[in-house]
């Protein structure tokens, strides 16, 4: 699959960030080491799309869980494993001085559902 083929969604984003991925996660779901790993972009594992999507370790990226809820930046730490979470191969560290409530539906990408 080539990189032209994901066009990243940057609706909800733009007020703050307009070059910032939005991606899915599951704040329930945090490692050991305090990475969440459990991350989705357009209902896809983000770690099955990170090299289409051109990311690398570092990058940073808005974490959602509900729309109309908060964001949070995050920085993505690739190439992770976990004792306790087998499947985790990418993890995100939230910057939670950037939280920011969110007013009404904002778009983007959605959750794994």
């Amino acid at each position: 699959m080539n990189r032209r083929s994901f066009e990243i969604d940057r609706r909800g984003v733009g007020r703050y960030h307009p070059c910032m991925l939005r991606v899915y996660c599951d704040f329930n779901e945090l490692s050991e080491d305090g990475l969440y790993w459990l991350l989705f972009y357009n209902q896809r594992a983000l770690a099955d799309v990170v090299a289409d999507l051109g990311l690398r370790e570092g990058d940073r990226v808005l974490l959602y869980q509900d729309v109309d809820d908060f964001e949070v930046e995050a920085s993505l730490h690739l190439n992770r494993s976990s004792l306790f979470f087998p499947s985790m191969r990418l993890g995100a560290s939230p910057d939670w001085t950037t939280r920011r409530e969110i007013q009404g539906p904002q778009g983007g990408a959605t959750g794994p559902c």
